[in-house]
């Protein structure tokens, strides 16, 4: 038996969360975990999984937290590296009432863009059963070529392997997020999309026609989340919708890696066949349910509900 569920690679930061105003009238902002990759191990720890993280943080106090809080939640940090001449990232979150978000990255040479094949563990890779990655860590070597190796390693060593394009206009500044995704695409087994992404990938604004071209490309299952209209999904010869649960949204960074870790989360530890319609639907109505709970906390990876409550 592989000692690991799940190891993910990528973008480690922190997302500085807005809490309101100080009695002067400045704004006030909660420190949290991020990082979509981040996400996803926090997910699969929370849920009593194996998990384990690769990435590349500051020798700071940021660096030095963002660890502090995987390890406390039970995430392998074996494969997390600390860059001496680099600074962890920073991300700054804006927040609609609705909860949607936007996002100011402080990420131009900081040290997750530094992580390089030299640095990764290959033990880690070799004894996973699922191995993650997303597109941000393609923006720029020498993470990019790191990625790449690591998928390499993890599917030599029979992982299955996930991806999540993650778009971030303000990351891809004069980088090709299309011809890097679309070869990440092609090695992946399972794909998750936001609406925006896959009609960036695809062509197609329909949902239904995203995650059909999308297994077009390779992949035995992909979704599409669409926020609070639900989900859709297709793997074999079906494809269906997921209807959404309805919450009092205040944040809704993490939702869509939440939703992809639970799915993922279901899909290793149930080992259920991808052409299994039914087992399939349970799954992705399970992952609505996670994304619906995570939005109604501040933050994304503290915001992970138990799996109780799911």
């Amino acid at each position: 038996m592989k000692k690991y569920d799940l190891v993910t690679l990528g973008e480690i930061l922190v997302d500085f969360t807005p809490d309101g105003h100080t009695p002067d009238g400045f704004p006030r902002y909660i420190q949290n975990p991020g990082g979509a990759v981040v996400n996803v191990a926090a997910a699969f720890a929370r849920y009593g999984a194996r998990a384990g993280f690769i990435g590349r943080v500051g020798d700071d106090l940021f660096g030095r937290a963002l660890r502090g809080f995987l390890t406390e939640l039970g995430v392998d940090c074996g494969g997390l590296s600390v860059d001496p001449d680099y600074n962890t990232t920073l991300a700054f979150v804006s927040l609609a009432p609705t909860g949607e978000r936007d996002f100011a990255f402080y990420r131009r040479h900081e040290a997750d863009l530094r992580l390089s094949p030299e640095d990764l563990p290959r033990d880690m890779l070799a004894d996973a059963k699922l191995f993650h990655f997303g597109s941000l860590s393609l923006c720029a070597e020498p993470a990019r070529e790191a990625t790449l190796t690591a998928v390499r390693l993890a599917k030599e060593a029979r992982a299955l392997v996930s991806f999540d394009p993650n778009y971030r206009d303000s990351l891809w500044a004069g980088g090709d997020f299309v011809s890097h995704s679309k070869n990440a695409l092609r090695q992946a087994d399972l794909v998750k999309v936001s609406e925006e992404e896959g009609e960036m990938l695809t062509g197609y604004s329909d949902p239904v026609a995203i995650a059909r071209a999308l297994l077009g490309e390779g992949p035995k299952f992909a979704a599409v989340t669409m926020g609070e209209k639900g989900s859709c999904y297709a793997a074999g010869d079906f494809c269906g919708y997921a209807e959404p649960y309805s919450v009092r949204a205040v944040d809704t960074t993490g939702a869509g890696d939440v939703f992809f870790a639970t799915f993922l989360h279901e899909y290793v530890t149930k080992e259920f066949s991808l052409t299994d319609e039914a087992s399939v639907r349970r799954a992705v109505l399970l992952a609505n349910k996670a994304a619906a709970l995570c939005t109604t906390k501040k933050g994304g990876a503290p915001s992970v509900p138990d799996y109780a409550d799911l």
